[in-house]
């Protein structure tokens, strides 16, 4: 079955010109330059403001997420906003107003329902955690591992 989907994303990707790595690459290239953009004009991360500014369509960046990432697009975004927010609540002292901003989730309502649906905790648990396992030197960080169903894989998480 895997070996199936790997075969159509490589036939996938040989009709575009390349191999599905390198799609796959340049797809998560694409997201990072976009999520740099947004924390830096503090922007509402969106993936339909992501899809136009890569010339293509909601729909068919969904497809591409789905097909080259395994996962929603939202989803993916959503992991690597709260990756990097995780970060940002760990070694600055930001209210969780400019967290919010500074982490492209447009308000802070929407910043806190995110860490409390990913991780079950409030942000300042989720801070308090993290500034924890930092100075007692433990290895690994709190994140966030999204499943192909859109639920969050909490088994993966580090607190």
């Amino acid at each position: 079955m895997n070996d199936t989907k790997n075969t159509d994303q490589q036939q996938g990707a040989a009709k575009s010109g390349g191999s599905a790595d390198d799609s796959r690459e340049r797809l998560e290239l694409a997201v990072e330059h976009y999520l740099l953009e947004c924390y830096e004009q503090r922007t509402a991360v969106r993936a339909k403001e992501l899809a136009s500014k890569l010339n293509i369509s909601p729909q068919h960046l969904g497809r591409l997420a789905r097909e080259l990432l395994g996962r929603r697009i939202g989803d993916f975004l959503l992991e690597k906003q709260l990756t990097y927010a995780v970060e940002v609540l760990r070694v600055t002292p930001l209210t969780y107003r400019d967290v919010a901003a500074h982490c492209g989730f447009g308000t802070e309502s929407t910043f806190h329902r995110a860490v409390r649906r990913v991780f079950q905790m409030t942000a300042s648990e989720l801070r308090r955690r993290s500034r924890f396992r930092n100075a007692c030197g433990l290895e690994g960080s709190i994140a966030a591992t999204m499943r192909k169903d859109g639920k969050t894989d909490l088994s993966k998480r580090q607190i």
